[in-house]
């Protein structure tokens, strides 16, 4: 077949054949840019979506970072802390002196008719033996007691008021200067120390009858006895 004889049909079904071929071939290299285009774009929107995430994460941190104290503020509390626990410590000491002193008290509170019975004691009027001692009283007999011995141990039977008054303190009786004159006259009155002054401090000096009482060899009402091997 020459090829001036081909009919005009034949050559347009070739070019529809290669116009075909070549559209084919253009969409086949085509797909796969696509594919990575979209590939592309889905990373790039996931990385947005991570970043903002973390953009909120950092802002929330920040947030909690402004409300945080500082350096300073922590070893303030620090010392705040340190305060409390030494004042919690003094208050316990406190305690267990005013525990100790009770129980003296308590005691003295159970064996006060003993006392009473052993020393001939009597009510000298109808309202005293109506009248039972009062805490205050059982206060004011232990609180003797207290100054008695303090003196029992100090140098030479003597000591001032103001010594006698912190020895009274460190045991649960805190009471004021007064107090201790009053509690110091009366013990003087009744011959068991012997008062002098040097300016205006007072001195007390325990005399032999006070160091019997104090040891618990003499009872001498108003003064509580004290406790064995105590």
């Amino acid at each position: 077949m020459k090829f001036d004889e081909v009919e005009p049909g034949f050559w347009l079904q070739v070019a529809l054949v290669a116009w075909n071929f070549v559209l084919t071939a253009a969409l086949w290299l085509r797909k796969p840019g696509e594919d990575a285009a979209r590939a592309v774009d889905a990373l790039r929107d996931d990385m947005d979506k991570r970043l903002k995430d973390a953009g909120a994460q950092i802002t929330e941190i920040r947030a909690h970072m402004e409300h945080m104290p500082s350096n300073d503020e922590l070893l303030r509390l620090e010392g705040a802390v340190r305060e409390v626990n030494e004042r919690t410590a003094g208050l316990n000491r406190d305690i267990d002196t005013m525990n100790s002193s009770l129980r003296r008290i308590e005691d003295y509170l159970l064996r006060a008719e003993r006392i009473r019975e052993a020393t001939g004691e009597r009510a000298t009027t109808a309202r005293d033996a109506m009248t039972p001692m009062t805490f205050a009283d059982y206060q004011e007999h232990d609180r003797r007691l207290v100054l008695l011995r303090a003196l029992s141990a100090a140098a030479q039977y003597r000591a001032n008021a103001y010594l006698l008054r912190r020895f009274a303190d460190s045991v649960g009786h805190v009471v004021g200067a007064d107090r201790i004159e009053a509690d110091l006259g009366w013990l003087c009155d009744s011959g068991l120390v012997t008062i002098g002054r040097e300016g205006d401090v007072t001195i007390a000096t325990l005399t032999q009858r006070g160091l019997d009482v104090a040891g618990g060899r003499t009872v001498v009402p108003g003064v509580a006895r004290p406790q064995p091997g105590g």
